[in-house]
C-alpha cells in the first residue's frame, strides 16, 4: 500500500508540474499580448503627438504669414501716403526761376 500511495503522490506531483507549465505558458502569452498592446498604444500616442506638433507648427506659420502680410500692407499704405504728400508739394515758380538763375550764372 505504501507503493500505491507513493505512486499516487508521484502522479499528483506530475499533474502539478503539468499545471504549473500550463500556467507559466498562459502567463507568458498574456505578458506578450500586453506588451504588444502597449507597443501599439505607444505608436498611436507618438503618431498623435506628431500630428499635434505638425498642426501647431502650421498654425504658428499661418499666424506669422498673416502678421507679415499685415506689416506689408501697413508699409505700403505709409509709402503711398508719403508719395501722395510728396506729389502734392508744388514748387513756387519764383523759387524755380531763382534756382535756375543761380545754376546758369
Amino acid at each position: 500500500m505504501e507503493e500505491e500511495g507513493f505512486a499516487q503522490e508521484i502522479e499528483e506531483i506530475h499533474k502539478a508540474e503539468e499545471l504549473k507549465e500550463k500556467l507559466l505558458l498562459n502567463a507568458r502569452k498574456e505578458a506578450e499580448k500586453i506588451a504588444a498592446q502597449a507597443a501599439l498604444k505607444a505608436r498611436e500616442i507618438a503618431a498623435k503627438a506628431n500630428e499635434d506638433a505638425k498642426a501647431a507648427e502650421t498654425e504658428v506659420l499661418e499666424k506669422a504669414r498673416q502678421d507679415i502680410e499685415a506689416q506689408e500692407k501697413q508699409i505700403a499704405s505709409k509709402a503711398q501716403k508719403e508719395a501722395e504728400r510728396i506729389a502734392a508739394i508744388s514748387i513756387p515758380p519764383a523759387l524755380v526761376k531763382n534756382a535756375m538763375e543761380k545754376l546758369t550764372g
